[in-house]
């Protein structure tokens, strides 16, 4: 058996899923041509989407989570079979599966507390990753986040979306009815006569695509007619137009002023939710604790978040 092939089913043995999946996901200009291929790939990969996200709203007992990922991963070993020649021309370096983050085991629900489901805060988590462009760390960033809300999952639902094109996002953002919209994404710079600055989504054949800062502002100025947002913070690179405009709604939101190394990136965020956890109301407390997780790391980027309400400057 070819070294690429029995390392991809060793890793599906394991219950590493999501490294294979985005491995294959990665070789799709390999087998572009090979529609087969290609739906039997995005069928795995809505499949696994859809257990991750009813694994992270804790929507199924865990019994049934396990069964449906071990139902997907005999699915993925029957991919690995039938496109067993195209896998083994594949030139790539054998994916690895990062690190496992051991979460704090959740806090049951007391009846004392007086929060129910429908009382916590959803905080929506947008995943863009398209491809050609450098991959990020969200699988880390968004764990970290959970970590930071462990203690206080009685006032915070969070979930992840992934692969929202410009089409579908204000659909979702109106289905979860957020109060934290955060996105894990790229932001660029304006390119006259290519694209504007904005954040960048992705299209149907994963392709870049940049929303820009004005288009975003409107998605959110329609959706605060039919429910409350706290926070949009764009954890993403040259993102501060875009908060300024956003924030132009009467919401607090937080961009970068650069471009932001994805530990710093992370670093700020746990500061963030950390204050976010100790007094939900309180954003511009929050954005102080992601800044001084930025100084107690001694990053030296402490400069670069900003935080905006009212289309101004709050701190930063």
């Amino acid at each position: 058996m070819p070294e690429l092939e029995a390392h991809l089913r060793q890793l599906t043995l394991d219950g590493e899923l999501r490294t294979v999946v985005d491995f294959l996901r990665a070789q799709e200009d390999h087998y572009r041509t090979d529609s087969k291929f290609q739906n039997n790939v995005g069928q795995v990969m809505s499949q696994l989407r859809d257990i991750e996200e009813d694994e992270i709203g804790q929507t199924e007992e865990e019994e049934t989570i396990q069964l449906r990922r071990r139902r997907l991963g005999q699915s993925i070993l029957t991919l690995l079979s039938v496109h067993r020649r195209s896998i083994a021309t594949m030139v790539a370096p054998l994916p690895v599966a990062p690190p496992r983050t051991v979460l704090p085991a959740p806090r049951p629900p007391t009846p004392t507390s007086g929060t129910n489901a429908a009382d916590a805060h959803e905080v929506l988590f947008i995943a863009s990753n398209p491809r050609d462009v450098g991959r990020l760390q969200k699988e880390k960033e968004f764990a970290q986040i959970q970590q930071e809300l462990g203690e206080s999952r009685d006032l915070f639902r969070l979930r992840m979306a992934e692969s929202l094109r410009r089409e579908t996002l204000t659909k979702k953002l109106l289905e979860v009815k957020p109060a934290i919209v955060h996105f894990c994404a790229h932001g660029t710079a304006e390119v006259p006569g290519f694209h504007p600055a904005g954040i960048v989504l992705e299209d149907l054949d994963r392709n870049p695509d940049v929303v820009s800062g004005e288009i975003l502002a409107g998605i959110f100025k329609l959706l605060l007619r039919k429910f409350s947002i706290r926070l949009v913070f764009l954890n993403c690179c040259l993102s501060t137009e875009q908060a300024r405009q956003i924030s132009a709604n009467g919401i607090y939101a937080i961009g970068m002023a650069e471009e932001i190394p994805d530990n710093v990136a992370i670093s700020f965020a746990a500061g963030v939710y950390c204050g976010l956890a100790d007094d939900e109301t309180d954003i511009e407390f929050a954005f102080a604790m992601g800044l001084n997780a930025l100084h107690v790391a001694e990053v030296g980027e402490a400069g670069i978040p900003k935080l905006f309400k009212d289309g101004q400057v709050v701190a930063g």
